[in-house]
């Protein structure tokens, strides 16, 4: 069940972002195209679970801590810079 959320979470996620970028109006005609490229996706990264395991171990966490990490104290770091040029300015 939390994999079935998570996924849909993220699908809703894309196909609302994708909808922005394309210009529509409504995100309704991306929906099933969408997931269904996914779908298809998801079968062609990984072949079998012990891949996914070795995958898991060895090179997720080099992909996630950046993330994690380093993006949020990027947007910190942007912050502290633009609030410390505007009190200059006044």
């Amino acid at each position: 069940m939390g994999n079935f959320l998570n996924f849909a979470v993220f699908g809703y996620i894309f196909v609302l972002v994708l909808a922005q970028v394309l210009g529509l109006k409504s995100y309704r005609p991306l929906v099933a195209p969408s997931f269904a490229a996914m779908i298809i996706a998801s079968n062609f990264t990984v072949n079998s679970s012990n891949e996914l395991l070795y995958f898991l171990d060895g090179f997720f966490p080099l992909f996630t801590i950046p993330l994690l990490y380093g993006l949020p104290l990027l947007v910190l770091c942007t912050a502290v810079i633009k609030n410390k040029t505007r009190k200059y300015k006044n």
